[in-house]
């Protein structure tokens, strides 16, 4: 039996990569990993059957509509993020007067526009290293990440800094079709096993 698993690039290291390695040893299945290059193909690929699972991603009420969600697997908060030498951006006022950069088909980008930023005004990037290099070249002043995604580039990128956060607390989890509520009844007890040990 295949898992077929969809992630972004870089999340290789990624605490869900470790869960689902995990759920696939415990159930002898395989899993085949189907990296997509762009954000927003993660879940069209799912609903073409391009894969099982989406790992880490956000929850939304638009996801939600389109895809069903395992439990959370771990909390998310968007934040601003700016690289230096620009000061830390510390308010979401300070944030809506920014020129902004955000990745397409991301929560980071949800959460631009629900602070405020208009989506016409706010410079669009297919990828988060075309958007972290321009906040590094100050082409934008400001972009947002989630915490956990802004801790793991803040290693590649050590001039990343954490400003305003924006919105409620989130949750992060794997996604999968709305039809495959097997898979999803399995998913939801091996997190509950893990959360124990």
């Amino acid at each position: 039996a295949y898992l077929n698993s969809t992630l972004s690039a870089g999340d290789a290291a990624a605490i869900e990569r470790e869960l689902i390695e995990g759920f696939a040893r415990l159930h002898k299945v395989r899993i085949n990993i189907h990296a997509v290059k762009r954000w927003e193909d993660r879940i069209p690929q799912l609903l073409k059957n391009g894969g099982d699972l989406v790992i880490g991603l956000v929850e939304t009420p638009a996801r939600r509509e389109q895809i069903a969600f395992t439990s959370e697997v771990m909390p998310a908060r968007h934040v601003v993020v700016t690289h230096k030498p620009k000061p830390v951006v510390a308010t979401v006022e300070q944030f809506r007067s920014e020129k902004v950069g955000v990745v397409k088909a991301t929560s980071w980008a949800e959460a631009a526009y629900d602070a405020g930023v208009p989506a016409a005004k706010a410079e669009s990037y297919a990828t988060t290293e075309e958007m972290l290099a321009a906040l590094k070249s100050q082409q934008i002043g400001a972009s947002v990440m989630s915490l956990s995604d802004l801790t793991l580039a803040m290693r590649r990128h050590p001039g990343l800094q954490a400003g305003a956060t924006l919105g409620e607390p989130v949750s992060a989890g794997g996604g999968l079709r709305k039809e495959d509520q097997a898979l999803q009844a399995a998913l939801e007890v091996e997190e509950r096993a893990v959360a124990l040990e």
